[in-house]
């Protein structure tokens, strides 16, 4: 489990009490350690999110509200089309207890099969 929030300041290093400062990098550490398979999790704690792209994750992550925690990722409307997250090359990755508020929650380029 790799753990973030909405935060600025000083860079976390992914547990409860010092969560990353943003899904990306979250994101980009749960890259770096390699996680594949069932069972990789990005729990995201309470609070307002901006939008987020998720490249070529691990095989079935799941990124998830915390437990009984409120997560809301918010898209600005600028023009037509605004969205939420963006995955690209996913073969799978699941959303879980996530509010989106866009005008798109959930774009996949690139995502065979998903």
């Amino acid at each position: 489990e790799v753990m973030g929030q909405p935060c600025k300041g000083e860079l976390g290093c992914g547990t409860q009490e010092e969560p990353f400062c943003s899904v990306s990098e979250a994101l980009a550490r749960l890259s770096g350690l390699g996680l594949q398979g069932e069972g990789s999790e990005l729990l995201l704690l309470g609070g307002v999110y901006p939008p987020f792209v998720v490249v070529r994750p691990p095989s079935g992550l799941t990124i998830a509200a915390a437990e009984n925690a409120s997560v809301s990722v918010v898209a600005p409307v600028v023009g037509e089309k605004t969205c939420c997250v963006f995955l690209v090359n996913a073969q799978t990755c699941t959303l879980r207890g996530l509010t989106l508020r866009g005008v798109v929650g959930v774009e996949a380029v690139k995502c065979p099969g998903l």
